[in-house]
């Protein structure tokens, strides 16, 4: 386990999440998630197995967070997403 010194903040190391950890965090459903990776409209895959892969729990709470703070701006500031499912 990593241990701050006296005087200094601890940052833990990241974590690397699977699927469900991935949907309990962004609400976001496998199929349409996939989507949006395809677009580049979310944080990458990492690829750790043949059948395996992860995201990095900060680039995903980096990803809601901005997400949150596009809640605030008009929809023509907000460029096009959110956008409904199924919409081109």
């Amino acid at each position: 386990m990593h241990k701050a010194r006296q005087g200094q903040r601890y940052n833990p190391p990241d974590r690397i999440v699977g699927e469900e950890e991935r949907r309990l965090i962004t609400s976001i459903s496998r199929q349409h998630w996939w989507r949006l990776e395809r677009e580049g409209e979310v944080p990458r895959r990492i690829p750790l197995g043949p059948n395996k892969v992860g995201w990095l729990e900060s680039e995903l709470l980096d990803w809601v967070r901005s997400r949150a703070a596009l809640r605030d701006q008009p929809a023509a500031e907000r460029g096009s997403y959110p956008r409904p499912v199924g919409a081109k």
